[in-house]
């Protein structure tokens, strides 16, 4: 999984979670129990102190949350 900012139509700079096989140039990599997790150097600064966690929309979408 691999989290990096993308624009959104208001202007906003929100992040964006994606399946890839590998990092970015750049992407910090963080290791837990065999599951990796590459941020884009503008993602580990907005998430550094943060937990990541998923929830389960309407429609079986999933939808990550960062919790301070």
């Amino acid at each position: 999984m691999r989290i990096a900012p993308r624009s959104a139509a208001d202007g906003k700079r929100r992040l964006e979670v994606h399946a890839v096989n590998g990092p970015g140039a750049g992407d910090r990599v963080l290791e837990r129990d065999g599951a990796r997790l590459y941020l884009s150097p503008e993602a580990a600064d907005r998430v550094a102190g943060c937990e990541l966690d998923a929830r389960t929309e309407p429609g079986d979408r999933v939808q990550f949350v960062l919790r301070r």
